[in-house]
């Protein structure tokens, strides 16, 4: 057996063991130094452990945590109190992250504007094809849209 084992099997135990220990287990404890020093320092622990007093309360806390707690209870506020609340959050955030856009093109400076886009060739490739539905005649259109001559 070696120390490991015995100190195993004596947490395992606890302070009053109910089943004896193993022969081997009694001898390595008996020949052992370690596991004697070892088992003098649980003694002493145990003895010191069992002298303390145990703690008990002669009256239940709980009304008095309860009764400080409602003392310090927030007020409900009102939806207004709220948003003006969330308003002096917000717009100190808005405004430094529209300052910080505002560094950021300043700093890049006026070289790197981009170029304008001709919207009339953007979003009309071919204004022929493309708008040629203005030209035909409603009836026509409802037709090809709905795919029949009657409703």
């Amino acid at each position: 057996m070696d120390c490991e084992a015995f100190r195993i099997w004596m947490d395992q135990a606890g302070a009053e063991s109910v089943e004896p220990m193993p022969p081997a287990l009694r001898q390595h404890g008996d020949t052992c130094v370690d596991c004697q020093s070892w088992q003098q320092a649980e003694a002493a622990w145990r003895r010191l452990f069992a002298a303390v007093p145990q703690a008990s309360l002669t009256h239940s806390l709980w009304p008095g945590v309860r009764a400080r707690l409602a003392a310090h209870a927030a007020p409900v506020a009102s939806l207004s109190d709220e948003l003006t609340a969330l308003g002096r959050l917000l717009v100190p955030a808005l405004a430094l992250l529209v300052l910080s856009l505002a560094g950021v093109g300043w700093w890049s400076g006026p070289d790197t504007q981009p170029t304008p886009i001709d919207t009339s060739t953007f979003l009309v490739a071919n204004p022929s094809a493309e708008l040629a539905f203005l030209s035909q005649d409603p009836d026509t259109i409802l037709q090809q849209w709905g795919g029949r001559e009657t409703p």
